[in-house]
């Protein structure tokens, strides 16, 4: 008798819990580091004595990053 038979299909591996919260973990990481990069940007504008309005830019450039981190976390509380 010639054994022919197909192996068996791969069982399919369902993502660990870790695994599903990657994508998650890059929404608050990416935010995140725009505003420790800003904030350094500011540090060197204040040492160099920079005028008002571009530490001010800087700043409304930090404000518009947190709240992109605020609604990534809302939606990863609303998600999960």
């Amino acid at each position: 008798m010639d054994d022919q038979s197909t192996p068996p299909a791969p069982r399919r591996r369902h993502p660990t819990e870790d695994e599903t919260r990657q994508p998650d973990m890059h929404a608050l990481r990416t935010p995140l580091t725009v505003v420790m990069l800003r904030a350094q940007i500011l540090r060197r504008h204040l040492r160099r004595g920079d005028d008002f309005r571009s530490l001010e830019a800087e700043l409304d450039q930090i404000d518009a990053t947190l709240v992109q981190l605020a609604l990534a976390i809302d939606q990863l509380d609303h998600d999960g």
